[in-house]
């Protein structure tokens, strides 16, 4: 802990507001930088579609969340209409 790193192994679930739902495993959190690193593959859902990447970048007090290397989005028509 005197690093400000935690790493989890194995699988972790985020759920978000607005219907936002992220998997993922082998997480690296620095609470100095305030970032989280997956160090596997991540898929998840929003009110949009479904996507899926080989890992993610997230800035947690800016909740900006990038997906790297191999990123996929399925968009289905009409599903944030009807989340609404």
């Amino acid at each position: 802990m005197n690093t400000q790193n935690i790493a989890i192994d194995g699988p972790v679930l985020f759920n978000g507001a607005g219907g936002y739902r992220i998997t993922t495993r082998d997480v690296l959190l620095n609470m100095g930088d305030r970032t989280l690193e997956s160090r596997g593959p991540v898929q998840g859902t929003m009110p949009l579609g479904r996507f899926s990447a080989d890992r993610l970048h997230a800035q947690l007090d800016d909740r900006v969340v990038q997906l790297q290397g191999h990123v996929r989005l399925h968009i289905v028509q009409g599903q944030s209409r009807a989340a609404r």
